[in-house]
């Protein structure tokens, strides 16, 4: 396409989209954003970060002292006949006990290395669902423009036939034998108005996929904006996909595994932890006859002691070995989706890039059939009004013209799509 038609492709796209704003029309972005925020999938994949956010809170605080008050009050009297040879059973205990791990091998350390990258793992999930909502939005707008482009053009090549349709009339009632003209006119009228209801059904198809992706009432009315005109693709020396959401969850999922290494390791190795425990712990309450006085007993009755215990796991019929091999396994498996991972990022991605370029001389060549296809209509109808030009000329250049069109917003729509492809795929 030269220079000077793309200019004015671009001018024109420019000025319907400023007429579309004025009248009220939803711009890509503004349904993009719409969507962001009221679908439904998204707070379901947010809700993974939230958790994950807990989760390495609740691993970190294992770090620290764990302190907690426990004690009871028992009295078992004794028979009723009582005799100071059967005295009743009585004991009080009041604590405050502080824990400490020393030393567990490494477990805890581990434990919040596993929690983060399951974090990290989690905010690219909802990243990736954010991609796939943007790839999806982008894609039923192109679709629903492109149904739009038909819809336009199958109706304009109506109103031509019907006008064709007219002029064989007119003829035939001047007395020229034109009922086979007529016959196929109406025949290919017929078929272009269901064409035309097929283009409408599509079309509010489209339109409730976007509404429901928006969170909207499917059947409420929607009207889209029109996008520029399509432009050449910049070539990327870069590599953006290896900033892929998905990549970076396949990373963060590895890295998660190879801590649970790290933690199924430390089970097997020596635990110290320090016990700090202060309260009450005595005879319990005065029964008749027992002495000295409750104050007494209870100021007798408080203490303090500092516990040092450690504790080894060196046998336990394999149960260890075997949850440090599943570990590894883990790992490994999370290695192998992380090298297949890698591969389809770069694939989708260079796919996207090829086909952008391709599509784009598609566009062009299409761009450029238009006008001729036009043209031809136009010539045809003239030489059949002159009396020069067959019927099947004009319907030829009537389906031309209407194909032309027609392939012309369907490779529009296809560049869209793969230039949204690419987005998904090369944005971080």
């Amino acid at each position: 396409m030269p220079a000077s038609a793309r200019l004015r492709s671009a001018l024109v796209a420019a000025v319907a989209l400023v007429a579309a704003r004025a009248a009220g029309s939803e711009t890509l972005d503004e349904v993009l954003a719409a969507a962001r925020a009221a679908n439904a999938r998204l707070p379901v994949a947010q809700a993974d970060v939230a958790i994950g956010s807990e989760a390495v809170r609740e691993a970190r605080a294992a770090l620290g002292p764990r302190v907690s008050v426990g004690g009871d009050v028992r009295y078992a009297p004794g028979p009723a006949s009582y005799s100071p040879a059967v005295a009743p059973i009585s004991e009080e205990r009041l604590q405050l006990l502080a824990d400490q791990p020393l030393y567990d091998g490494g477990a805890l350390r581990a434990r919040i290395d596993a929690s983060a990258a399951q974090l990290r793992a989690a905010r690219a999930r909802y990243r990736v669902a954010e991609r796939d909502l943007d790839l999806e939005v982008r894609a039923r707008y192109a679709e629903a423009l492109a149904v739009e482009a038909e819809l336009a053009s199958r109706r304009q090549g109506l109103e031509r036939l019907r006008s064709y349709l007219s002029l064989v009339r007119e003829r035939m009632a001047a007395g020229q034998g034109l009922e086979a003209d007529r016959l196929r006119t109406e025949v290919r009228l017929s078929d272009g108005e269901a064409n035309v209801s097929d283009a409408e059904r599509r079309l509010a198809g489209a339109k409730l996929e976007l509404n429901d992706l928006m969170g909207r009432d499917p059947r409420a009315a929607l009207d889209l904006a029109p996008l520029p005109a399509p432009s050449p693709p910049a070539p990327s020396s870069e590599e953006p996909w290896l900033a892929a959401p998905d990549l970076l969850q396949a990373e963060a999922d590895r890295e998660a595994a190879v801590a649970g290494i790290a933690e199924a390791r430390a089970a097997r190795a020596l635990h110290l932890d320090l016990t700090l425990d202060a309260g009450i712990f005595g005879p319990g309450f005065p029964f008749p006859g027992a002495a000295p006085s409750v104050p007494a007993r209870l100021r007798d009755d408080l203490g303090v002691s500092l516990t040092l215990s450690f504790s080894w796991a060196f046998w336990d019929f394999g149960a260890s070995g075997a949850r440090l091999a599943q570990a590894r396994l883990k790992a490994r498996q999370a290695e192998g989706s992380l090298v297949v991972m890698r591969r389809q990022a770069r694939l989708e991605w260079e796919r996207a890039e090829a086909d952008l370029a391709a599509l784009y001389r598609t566009v062009e060549i299409r761009a450029a059939a238009v006008p001729a296809a036009r043209d031809s209509y136009v010539l045809a109808e003239s030489l059949y009004r002159g009396g020069l030009g067959t019927s099947l000329e004009v319907l030829d250049a009537y389906a031309a013209l209407v194909d032309a069109e027609i392939s012309h917003a369907t490779a529009v729509q296809q560049y869209r799509v793969a230039a949204a492809q690419a987005a998904r795929w090369g944005a971080p």
